[in-house]
C-alpha cells in the first residue's frame, strides 16, 4: 500500500445555489451520488470548493471520478485535481451529467499519469521529432511522476 494524498480544488463556472460534491475511487460515481452513494458524498457548497484527503491505495493502476450535484451548462463548475500535490487534471463544466474521470497509477516510487497520444495541442513538426524520440527509446507514452 501507498500513502497518495488527493487535493480538489473546484470554483464556480455558472452556478449560484449550494451543491453536493462527489469523489469515488475505482468505482462509478453515479448521477444522483447523494441520495445512493452516501459514502462518496465529501462536501457542499457554493461558490468554492476545496477537499483534501490522505488514502492509502494499492501499486496498480486506479480511476478517481468526481461530480457536483448540479446540471451543465447552467449550474457548472470547473475543478482541478492534485495528486501528491502534482496538479494531475483540471476541466470545467463538471455537474451530474458530466463528471471529471481521472486515471492513474501508483507505483513504488509514486504516481503516474498516463496522457494521451498523440500529445494534444503540439504542432505537427514538434509531434514527428517526438515520434521519433518515441520510437528510438521504445516509449509509447509520456508520464509525470510524482
Amino acid at each position: 500500500m501507498v500513502s497518495i494524498n488527493i487535493r480538489i480544488d473546484a470554483k464556480v463556472t455558472t452556478d449560484t445555489i449550494n451543491r453536493y460534491h462527489g469523489l469515488a475511487i475505482d468505482e462509478p460515481l453515479n448521477r444522483d451520488f447523494w441520495n445512493t452513494q452516501p459514502e462518496a458524498k465529501i462536501g457542499m457548497a457554493a461558490g468554492s470548493f476545496s477537499y483534501t484527503k490522505q488514502i492509502e491505495l494499492d501499486t496498480g493502476l486506479h480511476t478517481l471520478e468526481y461530480g457536483t450535484s448540479g446540471y451543465c451548462p447552467d449550474y457548472a463548475w470547473t475543478a482541478t485535481l492534485y495528486i501528491a500535490d502534482v496538479e494531475i487534471a483540471t476541466e470545467s463544466c463538471i455537474g451530474r451529467d458530466k463528471h471529471m474521470v481521472t486515471n492513474f497509477r501508483v507505483g513504488f516510487t509514486g504516481v503516474e499519469r498516463r496522457f494521451p497520444f498523440p500529445f494534444p495541442r503540439r504542432p505537427i513538426f514538434t509531434r514527428l521529432k517526438l515520434l521519433t524520440r518515441i520510437k528510438k527509446n521504445m516509449k509509447l507514452f509520456r508520464t509525470k511522476w510524482v
